[in-house]
C-alpha cells in the first residue's frame, strides 16, 4: 500500500527490482549505491520491507551518517530485533552535538584519540568535512573528548546534546 492510497502493480514491480538491486548492492558494501537505491524506494511512496531499512541504515552508518542510520533502524526495530540491537548499540557509543563556529575561527574538529572502529572514525570525518563547508554540524558523535579552535568539549553517549559555539 502507498502512502497515499493503493500501489499501482508498476510501483510495486519497481519496488521489487529495486528491492533486489539494494540487497545486490549491500552484499558487495557498495553503500553509495545502497544509498541511491533507498531513496529512489523511498520515492515510489510504497511500504518497504524492514530488511530494506536495516540496509539503508548500514549505508548511512557506513557513510558516517549516525543520525540518518538512527532512524531508518528506528523504522525497522518496530518489526526487527536486529535492527533494535544495532540502535541499542549507536546509542551506547554515540552522543549528540550540536557545534557552531562563528567568526574567523577555523573549523577544524580535533579529536587527539581517534577510536579503532571504522564507522567510528567516519562519522568524525563527516562532522569534520561538515563544519569546514557549513561552520555547524548537528548530529552525533562517538564518546570522547574533542576540541575545536583550543575549546575543549566532552561526548557523552545519549540523547543529551552538546552545544558548542565557537566565536
Amino acid at each position: 500500500m502507498s502512502l497515499g492510497g493503493l500501489a499501482s502493480a508498476g510501483d510495486l514491480a519497481e519496488r521489487d527490482r529495486l528491492s533486489g538491486e539494494l540487497m545486490n548492492l549491500a552484499a558487495k558494501s557498495r553503500w553509495v549505491g545502497v544509498e541511491r537505491v533507498y531513496q529512489d524506494l523511498v520515492d515510489l511512496e510504497v511500504e518497504l520491507a524492514t530488511r530494506a531499512h536495516v540496509l539503508a541504515g548500514q549505508a548511512a552508518k557506513a557513510l558516517g551518517d549516525v543520525s540518518t542510520a538512527r532512524g531508518r533502524y528506528a523504522v525497522a526495530a518496530v518489526t526487527s530485533d536486529e535492527a533494535r540491537e544495532v540502535l541499542d548499540d549507536l546509542d551506547s557509543r554515540y552522543g549528540q552535538v550540536d557545534l557552531r563556529v562563528r567568526g574567523a575561527r577555523l573549523p577544524i574538529l580535533l579529536r587527539p584519540d581517534m577510536p579503532f572502529l571504522a564507522d567510528e572514525r567516519v562519522s568524525i570525518e563527516r562532522a569534520r568535512t561538515e563544519l569546514l563547508r557549513q561552520r555547524r554540524f548537528e548530529g552525533w558523535l562517538p564518546m570522547g573528548t574533542y576540541q575545536i579552535d583550543g575549546q575543549t568539549f566532552d561526548v557523552k553517549a545519549g540523547f543529551e546534546t552538546v552545544h558548542l559555539v565557537v566565536d
